[in-house]
């Protein structure tokens, strides 16, 4: 399900939004008990896997029938986290949907063992030919997705990250 297409922003990319709610994505593996991958809405060719395990979300993306898992536990955080809203954000040139660059996602993680406190990061992704993966990560602020949208925006000369948060 793609909804809220052509959002205009600055410079030559848009955006749209599919959803990652859960009542819309389907179970399709349990793992064990404590963890389980869902399947979510694709956009345009590339496919969205939701992989929860142990109380720490993350996002695979797939691409013709390859898998690019971001593994948020080792770019992001290992604390405990969960995906902070029930959309993801696909960043492309404009007029050209079929070539995303880059996907950003909530994410919300726990500053305690009981997640009773919470920070929620913008993660941004970047997509090319020949990668998938997590560029970078942008905390809470007064202009945190325009700052996410800017990065995304450039992401495609970006490294991928290797290291999580301090």
């Amino acid at each position: 399900m793609v909804f809220n297409t052509n959002i205009r922003a600055e410079g030559a990319f848009v955006s749209s939004y599919t959803t990652i709610d859960p009542d819309f994505c389907s179970e399709f593996t349990e793992i064990d008990v404590a963890a389980s991958r869902s399947k979510c809405p694709s956009f345009g060719d590339i496919g969205v896997i939701i992989d929860d395990s142990d109380e720490r979300h993350s996002i695979t993306l797939v691409r013709n029938n390859i898998l690019y898992p971001l593994n948020f536990y080792e770019t992001v955080t290992t604390a405990m986290s969960t995906l902070g809203s029930k959309k993801m954000e696909w960043r492309y040139p404009m007029g050209d949907p079929q070539h995303p660059v880059a996907m950003l996602v909530r994410l919300n993680v726990g500053t305690n063992d009981s997640q009773e406190q919470q920070v929620s990061y913008l993660v941004v992704t970047k997509i090319t030919e020949r990668q998938i993966c997590v560029v970078g990560i942008i905390p809470p602020k007064f202009n945190q997705n325009f700052l996410a949208r800017n990065m995304a925006d450039q992401a495609y000369s970006m490294p991928c990250r290797t290291t999580v948060l301090p």
